[in-house]
């Protein structure tokens, strides 16, 4: 879809007919189409519902019991169909007359080809743009709404929660309205042997230029303990001073526990070694005496049985 510039069905509400019927054949001329025209403000409010045009041409001065600043007003609340004014006098006081109508333009009578040409594109152009904007955002916001972890985003200079997800109920067991009532609800379930650890990360986490990374244990509602890892973004405004956070809060208590498990069977391997270790050594000790013990129990065996051939040899030897 080309955003400068797409026909647009467009409905005009204007109460003199010769000034209706010339605007109809003017938007022809310049590429748009007509959905046709009406002179009252609750015939607007009507026809809109049942034709839903792209785009309404309301003239402010209507008549009968509703304007046009008042029917726009309840186009724009239960349609959500851009107007542009069509006015005698583009002023201010009436510009702030339909300020909360949300308008999207303003002609002057008499009505110039080129002015409206321009006045619908632009007010097409920024509909298709507001659509794409608002279809992006709801995305985001169902993809952010639908994540297992609890996304955050806290302003610095009031504390306030801006946002927060409903993942806030499962791992907090707090919900986002709780949060949006207290500024320090996350701070004040950290759990105390880790609050130094905490407001230290948090305190690094914005001097830095790069959010590192921190883990931390809190107290969940029902008493639980959970771990949490907090990944951050840190915004800043133009003379680099912090000015928001936003964070995801991601529930590592599983891992954690399985890095505990695995600590503990890592000293069990560890000590089982060692014990092995030991009775090896002391199995080599053992050997090595009995070995000792029977080695001289042999040589004095041996000296026994030398010292009776040198007696006999001396007495052979002495009677020769």
């Amino acid at each position: 879809m080309n955003l400068l510039f797409r026909k647009a069905k467009v409905l005009v509400v204007e109460d003199e007919k010769i000034i209706a019927k010339d605007i109809e054949s003017t938007l022809k001329r310049i590429g748009h189409e007509s959905a046709g025209s009406v002179a009252k403000g609750e015939e607007a409010i009507t026809a809109a519902e049942n034709l839903n045009p792209d785009l309404i041409l309301m003239d402010i001065t209507l008549k009968g019991e509703m304007d046009g600043i008042e029917a726009a007003r309840i186009i724009n609340k239960k349609f959500n169909i851009p107007v542009v004014y069509i006015t005698a006098h583009q002023d201010e006081d009436t510009i702030e007359k339909t300020k909360d109508t949300n308008p999207y333009g303003y002609i002057t009578k008499p009505l110039d080809d080129r002015d409206l040409s321009t006045a619908i594109n632009s007010a097409v152009y920024r509909r298709d743009v507001e659509s794409k904007l608002k279809d992006a955002e709801d995305k985001y916001f169902r993809l952010s709404e639908n994540a297992p972890d609890l996304i955050f985003r806290q302003e610095l200079g009031s504390g306030k929660y801006t946002y927060v997800n409903n993942s806030s109920i499962k791992l907090t067991g707090y919900s986002p309205e709780d949060f949006y009532k207290n500024n320090s609800l996350l701070d004040s379930i950290v759990d105390p042997e880790y609050h130094e650890q905490y407001h230290y990360a948090h305190k690094m986490m914005l001097e830095s230029s790069t959010a590192v990374p921190f883990e931390y244990m809190i107290n969940h509602k029902n008493g639980n303990k959970i771990w949490l890892n907090q990944r951050s973004v840190v915004l800043r405004d133009k003379a680099n001073n912090p000015v928001a956070v936003e964070a995801i809060l991601t529930d590592i208590t599983e891992r954690k526990l399985y890095e505990n498990k695995l600590e503990e069977t890592t000293k069990k391997l560890r000590a089982l070694s060692n014990y092995h270790q030991k009775i090896r050594e002391d199995e080599r000790l053992t050997i090595s005496r009995e070995i000792h013990d029977q080695l001289g129990q042999d040589l004095t065996v041996l000296k026994m049985d030398l010292a009776i051939i040198a007696k006999k040899e001396k007495k052979n030897f002495c009677n020769l």
